[in-house]
């Protein structure tokens, strides 16, 4: 396989990451992962901008492919889908494709940095289908109990260290279970271990503000704007779990997978039947 490092393209094998990278070290990075869907990175702009908040968030200068862009004539949506296209094509994806977008403050320095210069590397991998799908199985999930993230400047973004996402699946894997949520030191529901959470109740259906400490993931603004489509209220709402297990559905999004419904958690057991409909209106915006 090949990945798109600092400007060009080489076989993963050739990739060499020196033993001060910081990426590897401290998790001094940024992370973005996009969905690859019939020529183009969807939800492009979104991700940009999200990227550009993040960068600020973490103290890193813009990176040089962003200048280049510019100089070049190129809009960042562009220049990133241009090497997204690169990447499948010489990796002979047919298909959808998972691209995974790094950034990583350049070598040098301890805790403290010697520079805040971003490096970046992208990887692509094929996805199952070249449309969202909805799980056929509602997922049987859980609450992770031994550790709780708390909001900060940097809590909205994906960084480098997501130790505590990686034990939460870990816990959720050696338990049996499809997807686990964390919460926040007062209890309140954030997410899944890589995903927004969103629960309905009657003709509302809720999600958890950032301001809890959810990661600001790409569909916390497009699920609300198709339940308003499909006629239901869109509430932003601190989530209980009193609240939740009075919830009449349950499901999880990321930009990659699109939308999963829950079918249990604990002794409780939710409906699908928003979540259909959701991704059928999904794959219209996206097909467009």
């Amino acid at each position: 396989m090949y990945v798109y490092h600092n400007g060009k393209l080489l076989k993963s094998t050739e990739l060499r990451i020196t033993p001060y990278n910081r990426a590897l070290l401290y998790g001094d990075a940024l992370l973005e992962s996009m969905r690859w869907h019939r020529g183009r990175l969807l939800f492009i702009k979104a991700h940009i901008a999200r990227l550009n908040q993040g960068i600020k968030a973490l103290q890193l200068t813009q990176p040089e492919w962003l200048e280049r862009s510019k100089k070049d004539g190129l809009s960042p949506e562009d220049f990133l889908n241009q090497i997204a296209l690169q990447l499948v094509t010489t990796n002979k994806i047919s298909e959808d494709a998972r691209i995974r977008l790094q950034l990583y403050r350049a070598d040098g320095g301890l805790y403290q940095p010697q520079q805040d210069e971003a490096e970046l590397l992208i990887e692509s991998s094929a996805l199952p289908a070249d449309q969202y799908l909805l799980n056929t199985d509602g997922l049987i999930i859980s609450i992770y109990r031994d550790a709780t993230k708390v909001y900060s400047i940097y809590s909205p973004y994906k960084c480098g260290n997501m130790l505590l996402y990686v034990l939460a699946a870990n816990h959720a894997r050696l338990n049996r279970f499809d997807d686990i949520l964390i919460t926040n030191p007062s209890g309140k529901l954030l997410e899944g271990s890589s995903s927004n959470l969103f629960i309905r109740k009657g003709n509302r259906v809720f999600h958890p503000p950032v301001s809890d400490g959810c990661t600001d993931g790409i569909m916390r603004s497009i699920i609300p704007k198709l339940c308003k489509k499909i006629g239901y209220e869109s509430i932003e709402k601190s989530i209980s779990e009193k609240f939740l297990f009075t919830a009449d559905e349950v499901f999880l999004t990321n930009a990659v997978r699109g939308i999963r419904w829950v079918k249990k958690i604990g002794k409780c057991t939710y409906q699908c039947e928003v979540a259909p409909r959701l991704i059928n209106e999904l794959n219209a915006i996206t097909t467009t």
